[in-house]
Protein backbone atom coordinates (compact mmCIF):
# COMPACT_ATOMS: atom_id res chain seq x y z
CA UNK A 1 0.00 0.00 0.00
CA UNK A 2 1.58 3.54 -0.52
CA UNK A 3 2.44 5.74 2.11
CA UNK A 4 -0.05 8.50 1.07
CA UNK A 5 -3.11 5.86 1.04
CA UNK A 6 -1.81 4.43 3.99
CA UNK A 7 -1.32 7.63 5.85
CA UNK A 8 -4.65 8.76 5.02
CA UNK A 9 -6.49 5.91 6.17
CA UNK A 10 -4.88 6.49 9.39
CA UNK A 11 -6.23 10.02 9.65
CA UNK A 12 -9.54 8.78 8.59
CA UNK A 13 -9.51 6.08 11.35
CA UNK A 14 -7.87 8.61 13.89
CA UNK A 15 -10.31 11.27 13.01
CA UNK A 16 -13.29 8.91 13.63
CA UNK A 17 -12.43 7.65 17.25
CA UNK A 18 -11.59 10.81 18.43
CA UNK A 19 -15.37 12.28 17.01
CA UNK A 20 -16.26 9.31 18.67
CA UNK A 21 -14.97 9.58 22.23
CA UNK A 22 -16.08 13.63 21.53
CA UNK A 23 -19.43 12.61 21.01
CA UNK A 24 -19.41 10.16 24.34
CA UNK A 25 -18.24 12.96 26.58
CA UNK A 26 -20.75 15.05 25.22
CA UNK A 27 -23.58 13.06 25.57
CA UNK A 28 -22.39 11.91 29.16
CA UNK A 29 -21.92 15.93 30.01
CA UNK A 30 -25.52 16.35 28.56
CA UNK A 31 -27.01 13.52 31.07
CA UNK A 32 -25.27 15.09 34.02
CA UNK A 33 -26.74 18.06 33.30
CA UNK A 34 -30.16 17.20 33.48
CA UNK A 35 -32.09 17.35 36.80
CA UNK A 36 -34.71 15.29 35.40
CA UNK A 37 -32.96 12.46 34.47
CA UNK A 38 -31.75 12.05 37.82
CA UNK A 39 -35.07 12.72 39.30
CA UNK A 40 -36.91 10.40 37.29
CA UNK A 41 -34.14 7.66 38.55
CA UNK A 42 -34.77 8.39 42.03
CA UNK A 43 -38.02 8.45 41.70
CA UNK A 44 -38.19 5.01 40.00
CA UNK A 45 -35.52 3.61 43.01
CA UNK A 46 -38.04 4.97 45.63
CA UNK A 47 -41.02 3.24 43.75
CA UNK A 48 -39.30 -0.38 43.72
CA UNK A 49 -38.09 0.35 47.48
CA UNK A 50 -41.73 0.82 47.98
CA UNK A 51 -42.65 -1.92 45.99
CA UNK A 52 -40.28 -4.33 48.22
CA UNK A 53 -41.65 -3.42 51.64
CA UNK A 54 -45.45 -3.88 50.72
CA UNK A 55 -44.42 -7.41 49.56
CA UNK A 56 -42.61 -8.38 52.96
CA UNK A 57 -45.01 -6.91 54.52
CA UNK A 58 -48.34 -8.63 53.19
CA UNK A 59 -45.45 -11.78 53.25
CA UNK A 60 -45.62 -11.37 56.57
CA UNK A 61 -49.47 -10.49 57.49
CA UNK A 62 -49.74 -13.89 55.19
CA UNK A 63 -47.64 -15.61 57.62
CA UNK A 64 -49.41 -14.20 60.83
CA UNK A 65 -52.56 -15.27 59.41
CA UNK A 66 -51.65 -18.81 58.86
CA UNK A 67 -49.91 -18.69 62.20
CA UNK A 68 -53.53 -17.90 63.76
CA UNK A 69 -55.07 -20.66 61.64
CA UNK A 70 -52.96 -23.11 62.78
CA UNK A 71 -52.57 -21.92 66.46
CA UNK A 72 -56.25 -21.82 66.82
CA UNK A 73 -57.67 -25.47 65.63
CA UNK A 74 -61.06 -24.62 65.55
CA UNK A 75 -60.11 -21.21 62.82
CA UNK A 76 -58.28 -23.96 60.95
CA UNK A 77 -60.91 -25.42 58.79
CA UNK A 78 -61.67 -26.07 55.16
CA UNK A 79 -63.47 -22.46 55.56
CA UNK A 80 -60.25 -21.10 56.34
CA UNK A 81 -59.57 -17.94 54.53
CA UNK A 82 -55.73 -17.80 54.57
CA UNK A 83 -53.98 -18.11 51.58
CA UNK A 84 -50.89 -20.23 53.11
CA UNK A 85 -53.71 -23.13 54.09
CA UNK A 86 -52.95 -25.16 51.05
CA UNK A 87 -48.98 -24.49 51.34
CA UNK A 88 -48.76 -25.78 54.80
CA UNK A 89 -51.69 -28.29 55.12
CA UNK A 90 -49.96 -31.34 54.62
CA UNK A 91 -47.43 -30.48 57.05
CA UNK A 92 -49.11 -28.64 59.70
CA UNK A 93 -52.71 -31.10 59.90
CA UNK A 94 -52.58 -33.26 63.05
CA UNK A 95 -53.66 -36.83 62.03
CA UNK A 96 -56.52 -38.70 64.55
CA UNK A 97 -55.23 -41.94 66.50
Amino acid sequence: MPKRKQWKLETMLTTMEDNVKAHDRERKRIARSKPETRAGQNALQRERRALKRQQAINTHDDNIKHTKCVQTPSLYSPSCSCPLKDTFNSSSSVTPS
